[in-house]
């Protein structure tokens, strides 16, 4: 896969791996998904993710005691312009027991499939190939996009067990539907080659 290239005022849905690779700045996730932030910060893109995502990326850094990161969480999450944090409303909760039910999801995951849904979102970003099941979600996998080279040298290091376990510590903490609605599509993001 190449290159993303965000169609004009895109409505991307981050999933909290997504939000996890920008604020912990872990590459080479972060590079991969810079078109997405670029985007938020010019004004070209919203972003919008569920309450639920503040809850899983607050577990691992009140685990450790680290405070300033769960400060950085909480002021990117509910302060950066043009990022919206989605409330859990009962509509979200019985469209999220129908996809878990029809997809096999984790319960996370079907609320942040849900949410996306009914929000509408135009592309749902995630290094998780599970959500590629569902119907009606335009999933885009960082983990496929070619990463954006700022200092001629691209990042391969081998991060996959660090990152798996810090998406483990997002997604362990909650537990277990009407037809999936269908998402108006619009433009296509580009993935350029």
């Amino acid at each position: 896969m190449g290159r993303l290239i965000l169609p004009e005022d895109a409505r991307v849905y981050a999933d909290a791996n997504a939000v996890i690779y920008h604020v912990e700045r872990l590459e080479p996730y972060r590079s991969m998904s810079a078109a997405v932030w670029e985007g938020l910060e010019r004004g070209r893109c919203r972003v919008e993710t569920s309450e639920l995502t503040l809850l899983e990326v607050l577990v691992k850094p009140v685990r450790d005691g680290n405070e300033a990161l769960a400060s950085l969480y909480r002021e990117v999450l509910t302060g950066t312009l043009g990022l919206s944090l989605i409330p859990i409303d009962r509509e979200t909760l019985e469209l999220a027991a129908r996809l878990r039910a029809e997809y096999r999801l984790r319960t996370p995951d079907a609320i942040h499939a849900a949410t996306a849904s009914r929000a509408g979102a135009s592309i749902f970003f995630t290094n998780d190939l599970d959500f590629r099941r569902v119907a009606g979600l335009d999933v885009i996998i960082i983990g496929e996009i070619e990463a954006e080279d700022r200092s001629g040298l691209r990042d391969t290091s081998d991060r996959g067990e660090v990152l798996e376990e810090r998406r483990d510590h997002a997604n362990d903490e909650v537990g277990e539907g009407e037809d999936h609605r269908s998402v108006r599509k619009p433009p296509d993001p580009i993935i350029d080659d």
